[in-house]
């Protein structure tokens, strides 16, 4: 592999690809964190929310408006939740106050169960960001392609294919010289 000079965007190129090799190796909990926090505020909707909607549907439209977002406390702390259908916000009838909609406890056994979910994907992240802070150390450690293998020899794979072999990944197409100093009337005896 001939000697490159590691850019920015050649780094983060290789810390992509350890990324998504990590990924590979370690795949996150599943449901990810997107899907856990939609799960519980759809539940936490379906069991509360709802019927204090319906509680309300004799207030004057003025007050009631349509959100996809609404504010709830679990334990003191202040929490907003999004609804989604799919990847595309799904809007119900909120009070345009934007008060907080409700007040849970710690030990609900829907917050028990979120924050069990949560703690099983943050705890996998912060294993994740660290092996990434390492190689980071690592990779801004040297200055070339060559530095870096010699350093950490199994990162070669996770080097871009047209780095390591540019053969491969870059095709210049052929071009006839000649053609082209003829079209910009440049002859032998102007060089």
């Amino acid at each position: 592999m001939k000697s490159i000079r590691l850019s920015k965007q050649l780094r983060l190129e290789i810390i992509q690809n350890i990324s998504e090799a990590y990924n590979k190796t370690t795949p996150p909990p599943a449901p990810g964190r997107d899907e856990i926090d939609r799960a519980f505020a759809r539940d936490v909707y379906d069991r509360y929310i709802e019927d204090y909607i319906d509680e309300i549907s004799q207030v004057p439209s003025d007050f009631i408006n349509t959100a996809y977002s609404f504010q709830i406390t679990i334990g003191g702390q202040y929490k907003y939740l999004y609804l989604y259908k799919g990847d595309k916000p799904d809007y119900q009838p909120m009070p345009k106050s934007g008060a907080v909609l409700m007040q849970l406890s710690s030990d609900a056994e829907e917050v028990e169960e979120y924050e069990n979910l949560l703690a099983d994907f943050d705890e996998w992240s912060k294993k994740k960001n660290a092996m990434i802070s390492q190689a980071t150390a690592i990779i801004d450690q040297v200055n070339t392609t060559k530095q870096l293998v010699e350093t950490w020899a199994e990162v070669e794979p996770m080097i871009p294919e047209y780095i390591r072999n540019p053969s491969k990944g870059i095709q210049l197409p052929a071009v006839l010289t000649e053609s082209l100093n003829n079209s910009i009337g440049l002859t032998q005896e102007d060089k």
